[in-house]
């Protein structure tokens, strides 16, 4: 068993999303840290997958299970994450006839009466105001004309519309981990933006003439513990798992996404906020880590953390708790999987004090300790470290991000 290292430029421009703001349904959402239908494509005819279940225990936006829906693949899909659980729905989602003649009266409906609307659903999130100013009273108009249709499928469609666009009509924008506010940004009106997205959304689902395979599904779910019934009905009959986890950076995404969570109402509260917080992957520091107990294969790594400065005590917990969370995916990973078939995960490193995090290195060695055959990253493209931390590197190290495959 080894691990195999390599550069692969033909990964470089598709373990990023640019790639889908140009193709149907793929469009709807821009999710920076997601990456191409191309690279499912790529993956799937270069592994040689014929048939079987595509599986991804990080569905994020839905890439995956729509690419394997398109390619006429069962799919199974994953998401901790309730708006992104809900995004991927309404684009996997099969839309008749019926449906889209009721989305397409539904939006003139809308449109006509949301300024009659005088009691409106009241949102407690704070920032609102700040984030959207001028649009902010058409918005709420929106999404309680929205929160009142009572067709499910009809009424997520246009909660995804709306929540869509937000980056778009806002002041704000994502940045690193959460949002800033560029002086320059100039919000479009909501009220256009809507219906165009509308509009966008509803020519896509009318050329779309992909229809899921029976038994394909998109789950919420925390894929570190699915339980064994959860995953029975597909155990041996995997041929591919591909996924992308949070990567080690601190990031939350809870923080990134809140506006999202807030106004799909995937979120009603600061304690429902706080719940997906201590529920995601440990990959951030706005949950509890004390529980996790030192990680054997990262033992060197913390080592050398200790001998540095680094800007909070809870990083190292925060790489434990990772490392041990990973290691519970791969292994469900591994036992879905039928005999040949493959794991892929696209990571990007991180580093703190100046000392990399070679997570490629280490899921690799995870791999293969769970009873993977041998590992191949391929190197895809460097990745930006901040200013302070690439001050400290050596030798002109740089980060990088990787597509790791390993077959069982």
């Amino acid at each position: 068993m080894k691990i195999k290292i390599k550069e692969n430029k033909k990964y470089a421009n598709i373990v990023n999303f640019k790639k889908n703001q140009d193709i149907a349904i793929h469009r709807w959402f821009n999710i920076k840290e997601g990456y191409s239908k191309e690279l499912i494509v790529s993956l799937i005819n270069d592994l040689k997958i014929k048939n079987g279940y595509i599986v991804d225990f990080f569905d994020g936006s839905g890439t995956t299970s729509l690419s394997a829906k398109e390619m006429n693949f069962k799919y199974y899909g994953f998401e901790i994450n309730p708006f992104l659980h809900l995004l991927s729905i309404v684009k996997l989602s099969d839309y008749k006839e019926k449906d889209i003649k009721k989305i397409i009266s539904t939006k003139k409906r809308i449109l006509k009466d949301y300024k009659k609307i005088s009691k409106i659903k009241n949102i407690k999130l704070s920032i609102l105001e700040k984030v959207f100013k001028e649009n902010l009273k058409d918005i709420l108009k929106i999404r309680t004309k929205i929160f009142n249709i009572k067709n499910k499928k009809v009424k997520n469609f246009f909660i995804i519309a709306m929540t869509s666009i937000l980056d778009d009509v806002g002041y704000a924008k994502k940045d690193g981990n959460g949002l800033k506010y560029p002086k320059n940004k100039k919000p479009v009106k909501f009220i256009t933006k809507f219906s165009e997205k509308i509009d966008l959304m509803i020519d896509d689902i009318i050329q779309s003439k992909n229809k899921n395979v029976k038994g394909s599904r998109a789950i919420l779910a925390d894929s570190r513990n699915i339980s064994t019934k959860g995953l029975k009905r597909i155990k041996g009959k995997v041929s591919l798992v591909v996924f992308s986890p949070p990567y080690a950076n601190c990031f939350d995404y809870s923080e990134v996404y809140k506006l999202e969570l807030w106004l799909s109402g995937c979120v009603n509260n600061y304690k429902d906020l706080i719940n997906i917080r201590n529920k995601s992957l440990s990959s951030h520091l706005n949950k509890n880590l004390s529980s996790y107990e030192e990680y054997n294969l990262l033992k060197k790594d913390l080592e050398k953390l200790n001998k540095k400065i680094i800007w909070s005590s809870k990083i190292s917990h925060m790489l434990n708790g990772y490392f041990c969370d990973m290691e519970k995916i791969l292994k469900n990973s591994f036992d879905i999987l039928s005999k040949n078939g493959y794991c892929v995960i696209v990571v990007g490193n991180s580093a703190y004090g100046g000392h990399i995090i070679e997570t490629d290195v280490l899921l690799s060695k995870i791999a293969l300790k769970i009873g993977f055959l041998n590992a191949e990253i391929n190197i895809a493209r460097k990745l930006r470290a901040s200013s302070q931390q690439a001050k400290l590197f050596k030798n002109n190290n740089s980060l990088r991000e990787s597509v790791i495959i390993v077959k069982k």
